[in-house]
């Protein structure tokens, strides 16, 4: 299969840095992201409760897609109905931080993983649909309401979506789905590599200690203390020998 060719632009003011140059240069046997990461600014106001923005308002200050197989805009705005990703007509879609950006932060997520998951999740759905990416109004059957760690968490509790952020998996059901129960087989290979390549979408090193010590508070001081005292045992010991070692001389 040849990789498909995604499109990357921010939509409105984003208030943090993303790591956008870790997106361009993930390797992928499914996709390929676009170098170039286009701005554009959000010109007309809020038309939805909570300064919310609507589909019919978000799709006019959507970019067009041309020269790709779909175009993802990442927005720091509520969208219609507090949704975290929107799909709009021409291939498009938009996710936002708003409302999920302060789960992330506590968990210690970093920004690029909900990226990464969603151009996984929407690349899959793509191919799902024959090769397009179905408008929000459509009747879809990708996701589900229960959460399983999965590509196709509904997450309409937004402090839910963390789990899929941190080695997401397909499960199951989808993958049932994803073998020819909705519009277009995916061939088995696809589904295989993509279940590989998404468990690098994960914690690093210093976050999953971050994370111990937030769950653990009593048992990392100890460790922190024990630490301390084996220190100070093993440079006793050294300055110990090379005092020995400089009075033989």
């Amino acid at each position: 299969m040849e990789k498909l060719k995604i499109k990357i632009a921010t939509l409105g003011y984003i208030p943090f840095k993303i790591g956008f140059s870790k997106i361009i240069k993930w390797k992928s046997s499914i996709f390929e992201v676009d170098k170039s990461i286009d701005e554009y600014k959000i010109k007309l106001d809020s038309d939805t409760e909570f300064w919310g923005y609507s589909d019919k308002t978000i799709e006019k200050e959507l970019p067009t897609n041309s020269g790709f197989d779909f175009l993802i805009a990442i927005t720091n705005v509520p969208l219609e109905d507090k949704y975290y990703a929107r799909r709009f007509s021409g291939n498009r879609i938009c996710i936002t931080f708003a409302d999920v950006l302060e789960y992330m932060r506590y968990e210690t997520i970093k920004l690029e993983n909900y990226i990464l998951r969603n151009i996984y999740r929407y690349s899959l759905v793509y191919l799902m649909y024959g090769n397009r990416i179905p408008v929000q109004y459509e009747k879809t059957n990708f996701t589900h309401d229960d959460t399983r760690k999965c590509l196709f968490d509904m997450n309409g509790n937004k402090t839910e979506l963390i789990y899929s952020l941190d080695k997401p998996k397909i499960c199951i059901e989808c993958k049932h789905k994803l073998s020819g129960q909705i519009d277009q087989k995916v061939p088995d290979k696809i589904i295989n590599t993509v279940e590989k390549e998404i468990k690098r979408i994960k914690k690093n090193r210093f976050q999953k200690i971050n994370e111990f010590v937030k769950t653990n508070p009593v048992l990392s001081l100890f460790l922190t203390f024990l630490a301390g005292i084996v220190m100070s045992l093993i440079g006793t010991w050294l300055y110990e020998l090379l005092r020995i070692l400089i009075c033989e001389k």
